[in-house]
């Protein structure tokens, strides 16, 4: 029998999956789509029948989505399934369906829908909502079959955002500004409606100015109007004092994770290409709550790291409520100027 050692302690299990209270006096269980999948029988028996546990060693949401994309992208090819669907950059395969030169993408710019051939019918070209056809390609292959439905209810959730973003970052509708403009991406004449910042006119912005390392950065649109922003904190210390540059506080019109996304999306282009202006970021949609939820660059987790970010401030000036650093930690670094 095989024995399977994925927590160090009990401690870190409570960690990754204890239940958190937020501000309305709701409970949940944190990350409990990866509880979902690590308790999962099915997944089990497939990793057991391959003599490969690496599945069951994932420790975070990010790194649970990247194996399994790649799993399910390599399952096709394993299994001999006969047409390739490429969609966001990655070959899948699949027995029924196939993408053209469009690579997925609508005539019409539909950023919700695939297109593609289903050669199960006569050859034609259809459209189908994103999230749904990745499904199918899911439940073709093996991986797929052995998930819990609700792993793969999230995969195509966070398959159908993707997706958006990839088709709406093809359309030059926004340009990305980086810069130490706080006054303007917390003005509310310059954030489009629906941005529901508390900050938003209250003259808090100082904060990122003045009393720690941070730059602006935000999507705007032809008429000016910023559609999405963010904090990049720019000298950010792990525990062994290694420096990152980590975004995090995206906010978008209408709270939209579309756009955050292209946000994010539009930042990791500049910093995998150029070497610009991020080592990482909090992933959208992370919990308020969750102060690990970053990933790097490449897509690779780091919850097992701890940051920290040194404050210079006055007495009598604010320290803003900060989502992704320990509070201890922050109060150990304030500096008094």
């Amino acid at each position: 029998m095989n024995k399977i050692q994925s927590f160090k302690n009990a401690q870190e299990f409570q960690e990754l999956f204890g239940i958190q209270e937020h501000n309305n006096g709701v409970k949940n269980r944190r990350n409990k789509i990866l509880l979902a999948l690590l308790k999962s029988k099915s997944v089990w028996a497939y990793c057991r029948e391959r003599d490969d546990w690496s599945l069951l060693a994932i420790k975070s949401m990010a790194e649970m989505k990247t194996a399994l994309t790649k799993m399910i992208a390599e399952a096709g090819v394993h299994q001999g399934l006969e047409y390739t669907v490429v969609l966001n950059g990655t070959t899948f395969h699949s027995d029924t369906y196939e993408t053209d030169a469009y690579n997925g993408v609508p005539e019409d710019g539909s950023i919700a829908f695939v297109r593609y051939i289903n050669h199960d019918n006569n050859d034609g070209i259809f459209k189908m909502k994103a999230g749904r056809f990745f499904g199918k390609l899911i439940d073709e292959t093996n991986i797929g079959q052995a998930l819990p439905q609700q792993v793969k209810t999230w995969l195509c959730e966070e398959f159908s955002q993707d997706w958006q973003v990839y088709i709406a970052g093809t359309l030059p509708n926004y340009t990305l500004l980086v810069d130490h403009d706080f006054a303007e991406i917390y003005s509310g004449e310059a954030c489009s409606p629906g941005m529901n910042s508390c900050m938003i006119d209250r003259g808090f912005h100082n904060f990122y100015r003045d009393s720690v390392k941070a730059k602006a950065a935000r999507l705007v649109e032809d008429d000016g109007m910023i559609l999405a922003r963010c904090i990049i904190f720019t000298e950010v210390h792990d525990e062994d004092d290694k420096v990152w540059r980590l975004a995090e506080r995206q906010y978008a019109k209408d709270q939209s994770d579309i756009l955050k996304r292209a946000l994010v999306d539009a930042l990791l282009v500049d910093a995998l290409i150029k070497a610009g202006e991020i080592d990482g970021f909090k992933q959208v949609g992370a919990d308020c709550g969750n102060s690990r939820g970053f990933v790097d660059v490449e897509g690779n987790s780091l919850s097992h790291k701890k940051f920290y970010i040194e404050c210079n401030l006055d007495w009598g000036e604010y320290v803003l409520f900060s989502i992704s650093y320990n509070p201890e930690t922050i109060k150990k670094y304030i500096k008094k100027k």
